[in-house]
C-alpha cells in the first residue's frame, strides 16, 4: 500500500471503536511488534498481501523503528509524517465501550 485506505483504523477520521473484531490492546500489541500487519482490505481479499500503510505511518508518528529490516524498509519508503494518522491518541480514539 502506498497510502492508508479510507477505512484504515490508524486514520484520525476512522470509525471510532471499529477494529475488525480486535480490541485496542490486541491491535496496538501487533502494531508495536515486529510482526507483519497486513492491510485489513487485503486480508479480506485473496491476492497480494502488503503491510498496512496506516500502521507504518503510525510507527513513524510514535517514533517506532523496526528491527525487522523488511518492515523498517517499508516504513522508510513511506517516510511521510501524516497529520491524518493517529499516534499516541490511537487508544483514546478507539476507546471501547463495554
Amino acid at each position: 500500500m502506498k497510502k492508508p485506505c479510507k477505512e484504515c483504523p490508524f486514520r484520525k477520521d476512522s470509525f471510532k471503536g471499529y477494529l475488525g473484531g480486535f480490541t485496542v490492546e490486541e491491535t496496538l500489541a501487533v502494531a508495536n511488534s515486529e510482526q507483519s500487519f497486513i492491510c485489513h482490505l487485503e486480508r479480506e481479499n485473496k491476492g497480494d498481501k502488503s503491510e498496512c500503510a496506516g500502521r507504518l505511518l503510525y510507527a513513524t508518528k510514535t517514533c517506532k523503528q523496526f528491527r525487522n529490516p523488511l518492515l523498517e524498509m517499508e516504513r522508510k519508503r513511506l517516510g511521510i509524517y501524516s497529520e491524518d494518522i493517529l499516534g499516541f491518541d490511537f487508544k483514546k480514539h478507539h476507546k471501547q465501550i463495554n
